[in-house]
């Protein structure tokens, strides 16, 4: 059975529409000549239509994905950087408090400076020790009133600019030994 819809001939098998339950007219299964039809552009069905992706959607999509993948590789060399930033901090921090076990696990604590560098790195020390006055209103009864004052500083040159690291503490007298 023929039947003619919207310009289109469209086939009916009337024994597969009582097998599905359903009238022939609402299986109607379109010729192959049908899609060319001016009617069915409308409706999407044009060979042109049917799949695929313009040339304009295929360069926006790139250019988006392009975009987000220089922000990840952005975000990639920026985590690298301080990643790197972090492990040279915590070198030098690590060689200050190496000196200031140093110079407070001396014998005799005598004031003055002394400075070195780390050899293979771009880290520098210095270390000063000075005596320092205790406020007259923290002096004990005793009379003691002497504070020895250690400083380490380290110091490196990454970028554009050095960078440093300073340490300090106070040793009182009764601690400091050979006085």
């Amino acid at each position: 059975m023929r039947i003619r819809t919207d310009a289109c001939d469209a086939l009916v098998i009337p024994s597969t529409a009582k097998d599905l339950g359903c009238e022939p007219e609402q299986l109607l299964f379109k010729s192959p000549d049908c899609s060319a039809s001016p009617q069915n552009d409308r409706l999407g069905a044009h060979p042109s239509n049917r799949a695929g992706f313009t040339l304009i959607e295929v360069v926006a999509a790139l250019a988006i994905a392009a975009t987000a993948l220089l922000a990840l590789l952005q975000l990639q060399v920026l985590s690298m950087r301080t990643a790197d930033q972090a492990r040279v901090m915590t070198q030098a921090l690590l060689l200050a408090q190496e000196k200031m076990a140093e110079v407070v696990g001396r014998d005799r604590l005598a004031t003055g400076v002394s400075a070195g560098v780390v050899e293979g790195t771009d880290f520098a020390w210095q270390t000063q020790v000075l005596d320092t006055p205790l406020p007259t209103a923290c002096r004990p009864a005793a009379g003691r009133s002497r504070l020895r004052e250690i400083s380490v500083d380290v110091t490196w040159r990454t970028g554009p600019g050095a960078k440093h690291i300073r340490l300090t503490t106070y040793q009182a007298e009764d601690t400091i030994r050979g006085v």
